[in-house]
């Protein structure tokens, strides 16, 4: 995943935080369950890139992304 990007952005005063390729496809947004990160996608992720646009994103309180009060 060397040529993804990892940023953030602030949603209700909460970072959260996202690993993107920036295809040249439609945008598929993967999102994890209650017990994982936006990390578990990544085989699937690596297999999809060359035809989406890849966004996995750590939901509230998981992985990189912070908690909400």
């Amino acid at each position: 995943m060397s040529d993804w990007m990892d940023d953030s952005v602030v949603s209700n005063q909460t970072q959260l935080h996202y690993n993107r390729r920036n295809g040249s496809g439609p945008a598929l947004v993967l999102l994890h369950g209650i017990s994982h990160d936006s990390l578990c996608w990544t085989p699937d992720a690596e297999a999809l890139e060359d035809r989406f646009d890849v966004i996995m994103v750590d939901l509230r309180g998981h992985g990189k992304s912070g908690a909400p009060d």
